[in-house]
């Protein structure tokens, strides 16, 4: 399924699509991070058919791997790889808005200007030679072949530099995935005779390659056709392949030596390596007047690309609407939960009974003391004003107050038991014994008032904590708001 503006590919969020190829879809994207940062990328999936083939996904994070150890300001740079639930795998790249070389020689009618053609050509083969010349962490060289250079992986930017891209075929000697005896990949019209004969490419296969590119990128036109891939192998081992200045004689003798070295179809004696393609080409460049400036290339890109680069920018300048994430709830009684509510009638219910319990013990002079009846669960909803204390019949069988403390790791008493709500809530209050009903003390008969009820002993009440009456912080810290 194609991927749309909004969706998010791990922490990366799709702006639009950029294109396609035979094995994952590319999109621009961006990622957001702390202090309003922002980052634009290219988003690399792979194609839903080939992520659940395993040979494919070991090819795709090998690209990856190998791609991330290539530093050059001509190699599209790897940036992260990771693994989506719902896409797969997918690579995070550098985004080049702009176009490839194939979408410039197919955008016009005419070959490209000289200067700008031998420009681009050169950044392209200083690209290659410093993906042949990379290192691994350890140091050593990683003998990175990309095996895929054409037209189609040569991206050149609105910044008017060009970059090689995609080494989803690339093979190095520290790369875990191995290519199957006999099997081709890139693309046929690139790949060098020694591949056609199913030898193992190197990095001179990849010089050759470069030379097609850099002949048709001068010629306006395709070097290999043919109608059936047959005939197209057949044109590329036995063909003869005419030099570029005969085909465009305004490019000069020097570069027509230079393709024709690049396009020696016996590999032992094309001995030319890439770098030194590069510094050639651009000497080229410079005796036409060039390099061409980054205006001037830019100039092209946007000429030939199209309303595909216009959409392009259009996408990548419009804010993406911030996500809308939900409201904290308010703090008002209104929206309070039920547990809080539960918090504040204990509490409520706690300042009764201790008042009323003050007052009778402060009151009852040389009278027998007053019975105070703790509730047996709290309210269910909050209460305006606290309850006033019960009224004490003067009977001389009252029962005297046994008060119990506990600490705050007690959760029964007047919050209930640990099976009702609100039993996690810490308090620190007295806890009263219930009077016998009245029936209870009609049938077990008058008790002699000069005998007291036994009193069981309990350790003092702790002291008052100094941060708020009766611990409302701590109703406060278990409110889950």
């Amino acid at each position: 399924m194609t991927l749309r503006p909004g969706d998010l590919v791990g922490r990366y969020e799709v702006l639009c699509a950029i294109g396609a190829g035979g094995m994952a879809a590319v999109y621009a994207a961006r990622v957001a991070g702390a202090e309003a940062f922002e980052k634009r990328v290219a988003l690399k999936v792979m194609l839903p058919h080939l992520s659940r083939d395993p040979k494919f996904e070991k090819m795709f994070g090998d690209e990856a791997r190998v791609a991330a150890q290539v530093q050059s300001p001509h190699v599209v740079g790897t940036i992260d790889l990771g693994r989506d639930e719902t896409e797969g795998l997918y690579q995070v790249l550098e985004l080049v808005v702009g176009g490839s070389l194939r979408q410039l020689l197919d955008g016009a009618s005419e070959p490209l200007p000289i200067d700008v053609a031998l420009t681009i050509l050169a950044q392209a083969a200083q690209g290659l030679a410093d993906a042949h010349a990379a290192r691994g962490t350890d140091g050593a060289p990683l003998g990175l072949v990309h095996r895929d250079v054409s037209p189609h992986n040569v991206l050149v930017g609105v910044d008017g530099r060009a970059r090689l891209s995609d080494f989803g075929v690339a093979r190095a000697a520290a790369s875990v995935s191995t290519t199957e005896s006999g099997e081709l990949k890139g693309k046929l019209a690139y790949a060098a005779p020694e591949q056609l004969g199913g030898e193992t490419a190197d990095a001179r296969s990849d010089v050759f390659a470069l030379g097609v590119v850099a002949w048709e990128a001068l010629a306006g036109r395709r070097l290999f056709v043919a109608e059936n891939p047959l005939a197209l192998v057949d044109a590329m081992i036995s063909r003869p392949i005419p030099r570029i200045d005969e085909v465009r004689p305004e490019v000069g003798a020097e570069v027509g030596d230079l393709l024709a070295t690049l396009l020696v179809r016996d590999r032992e004696a094309r001995t030319i390596d890439a770098a030194e393609v590069a510094r050639r080409l651009d000497a080229a460049a410079r005796a036409a007047g060039g390099p061409a400036s980054s205006e001037r290339v830019a100039e092209i890109v946007r000429a030939r690309c199209g309303e595909g680069l216009a959409t392009i920018e259009s996408a990548l300048r419009s804010p993406i609407p911030a996500r809308k994430t939900a409201a904290p709830p308010a703090t008002t009684p209104e929206t309070t939960t039920p547990r809080g509510w539960i918090a504040v009638a204990a509490v409520a219910v706690v300042i009764a009974v201790a008042a009323a319990a003050t007052w009778a013990r402060g009151t009852s002079g040389d009278t027998e003391p007053a019975v105070i009846a703790a509730p047996s669960a709290p309210a269910a909803h909050p209460v305006d004003t606290a309850p006033s204390a019960p009224s004490v019949p003067p009977t001389s069988t009252a029962h005297a107050i046994e008060p119990d403390t506990t600490d705050a790791t007690d959760t029964t008493g007047a919050a209930g038991t640990r099976d009702e709500p609100g039993a996690d809530v810490p308090l620190e209050t007295p806890r009263v014994r219930r009077p016998p009903s009245p029936s209870a003390t009609a049938s077990a008969g008058p008790v002699p008032s000069e005998v007291a009820p036994p009193v069981t002993e309990v350790p003092a009440p702790p002291a008052p904590r100094e941060e708020g009456l009766l611990g409302v912080e701590d109703f406060d810290r278990d409110d889950p708001r």
